[in-house]
């Protein structure tokens, strides 16, 4: 029996209705912050973390929008939050930290995140749970519609993955 990897992000909105989102540093995609949960974190922690660490922002998960279980054995949480304190600051992990609005999200974007913040705009107060497939082939067409885009993210893929930086993957 395989292990269940999980993963929590957390969605932050300003006073504006922008949410805020970050440019990874390994692969340039944006990308709702989030992660791994370490063994015996609650995802709610996680979530918490995982925005502090990639952001430098401290935030409370107050509601738990959806649970995608997808068909590669991962178990995704996204929760909605308020921001507590802390400054926006860049680290190892993001290139580029940024307040956008839903309706005019950055590019590169994964399709699994786009369809996360969608998620959240419908959100009506009930979790979601539901098991949803997360297709590397579609991501790839989804990049390579903008070839300039698609060819820096595979060099920013073959460097990091066959180089040894930090591994590839799609959180």
């Amino acid at each position: 029996m395989k292990q269940i990897v999980e993963s929590a992000h957390l969605l932050i909105k300003n006073e504006k209705g922008q949410v805020l989102l970050v440019q990874r540093n390994d692969v340039p995609v944006w990308v709702i912050p989030g992660g791994k949960l370490n063994k015996r974190e609650k995802p709610k922690n996680a979530a918490e973390r995982e925005l502090f660490e990639e952001t430098g922002m401290s935030a409370n998960a107050n509601e738990l929008v959806c649970i995608l279980h997808t068909k590669n054995d991962t178990k995704k949480y996204l929760y909605t939050g308020k921001i507590k304190g802390g400054k926006i600051r860049k680290n190892d992990e993001a290139r580029q930290i940024a307040w956008v609005f839903p309706h005019d999200l950055p590019s590169p974007m994964t399709l699994y995140h786009t369809r996360l913040i969608k998620r959240y705009a419908s959100f009506k107060g009930k979790t979601e749970n539901t098991v949803e497939e997360i297709n590397i082939k579609k991501e790839i067409v989804n990049q390579a519609i903008m070839p300039s885009q698609f060819l820096l993210l595979l060099a920013h893929y073959i460097k990091n993955h066959l180089w040894g930086s930090k591994s590839f993957k799609i959180r």
